[in-house]
């Protein structure tokens, strides 16, 4: 048994790549509950929120996270190459 089949058994946390992963003993019994007390709400009004905005909104902060990661690998690797000189 791998240590990952002991966690699940056990509901315990573990990491992978320094991520936390949480496995639910009780998760079929969570999603059955949740499912039945949708069925119970009161029927929704249509969203005024444009799902193409929103995409695109969410894709523009992606862009602009991964411009600020690549600027910080940048200059970690001139502080590398300064360390080594």
């Amino acid at each position: 048994m791998t240590s990952e089949e002991t966690a699940a058994e056990s509901g315990s946390e573990m990491y992978l790549n320094n991520v936390p992963v949480v496995y639910i003993d009780n998760a079929e019994e969570i999603t059955s509950e949740s499912s039945t007390q949708e069925e119970g709400d009161k029927p929704r009004k249509p969203s005024n929120v444009n799902v193409k905005d929103l995409y695109m909104k969410y894709l523009q902060q992606e862009i602009n996270y991964r411009k600020l990661k690549m600027q910080k690998m940048t200059l970690e690797m001139k502080l590398l190459e300064k360390q080594l000189n």
